[in-house]
């Protein structure tokens, strides 16, 4: 019915409708009975036939039918590779660009094509085909030539593990539904209806994120919230997201750099505590910043005096005091 309708719609408007493979297709997710074999193998559009089909891309994203992104999160595993080995044409641990170009060269090339619709993609499972590229991306960065983990490697370079920026950046993503109010906005509406129902969803998760950023910022803006505001927030109160302040909401690039490095240190002291350490790194998101004039390979070598297993066999963590004497 809905197939015929459009048909007569092209026809009345003289509109040509592509229904080639990879340009008009069909996905379904469910089915309200939970049985997939209730979906049909394909649509017909007029004497065109649509095939229905296990996953495909929708600006950009690619989406398959259990919307796990796996395939999604191989592409960009591909694409993050080819960029990298076009980079790596210009530069080495010995010559080259230098750490600052390099590092913006991932922020630009690399972290923005990870993080493009990383609030829908990005999950515990997806990024783990990413990582790997990631990795290797950070390691050429740092200039390591054995293997150095990679939280080491992003504190050193300054740039954010991927699920801390991730989940800022959903934050922020969810703020500006009360920054910029628009009432007939699915979203905000979406949110609405999963607060209200008190069901459980990676959507919840992600507005409980969003409060643990609002407590936080009261705790150092409280001039931005009204009394409102700040029962809402202090009560946990999920459902009122919607009502909360525009100045309430509000954020800059200093307060996120703020809150990310706030993350990344909570992370950080929690994996050395695992390890055993009575102490842990304070991390930054601000580069390290090099005389103009040092060559790449001096600042290579520096760089590896932070991390252990590095070509020179020292790490800065085990000098002696008694050296510098």
């Amino acid at each position: 019915m809905t197939c015929d309708a459009i048909y007569k719609w092209s026809i009345t408007w003289r509109m040509i409708i592509n229904c080639d493979p990879g340009k008009t297709e069909l996905i379904g997710f469910g089915t309200a009975e939970n049985d997939a074999k209730l979906l049909p193998v394909s649509f017909h559009l007029g004497s065109n036939k649509i095939l229905f089909v296990e996953k495909t891309k929708v600006l950009g994203l690619i989406m398959d039918r259990k919307l796990t992104y796996i395939d999604h999160a191989k592409d960009i595993n591909r694409k993050i590779l080819g960029r990298w080995a076009t980079i790596c044409k210009y530069t080495n641990r010995n010559w080259g660009f230098r750490q600052h170009v390099i590092v913006r060269l991932i922020e630009v090339l690399i972290y923005s094509r990870i993080h493009f619709a990383g609030t829908v993609w990005i999950n515990n499972r997806s990024i783990k085909e990413v990582e790997s590229a990631w990795y290797r991306t950070i390691k050429a960065a740092l200039g390591a030539v054995f293997n150095v983990r990679l939280t080491t490697a992003e504190m050193i370079l300054g740039v954010l593990p991927l699920n801390i920026s991730n989940k800022v950046n959903s934050v922020k993503h969810i703020l500006k539904l009360n920054i910029f109010p628009n009432k007939e906005d699915p979203l905000k509406h979406l949110i609405d209806d999963q607060m209200k129902s008190g069901s459980y969803s990676a959507l919840t998760g992600k507005v409980k994120d969003v409060f643990q950023f609002l407590l936080w910022k009261s705790s150092i803006l409280p001039e931005h919230f009204t009394n409102e505001d700040l029962k809402i927030i202090n009560n946990h109160d999920l459902e009122k997201l919607t009502s909360l302040s525009i100045k309430g909401c509000s954020y800059s690039k200093s307060v996120m750099k703020h809150y990310s490095e706030q993350l990344w240190q909570s992370s950080i002291n929690s994996q050395y505590q695992l390890e055993g350490y009575t102490e842990a790194p304070t991390v930054s998101a601000t580069k390290l910043k090099f005389p103009p004039k040092t060559s790449r390979q001096l600042e290579t070598l520096f760089l590896s005096l932070f991390y252990p297993n590095n070509i020179m066999n020292e790490f800065l963590h085990r000098f002696k005091s008694s050296k510098f004497d």
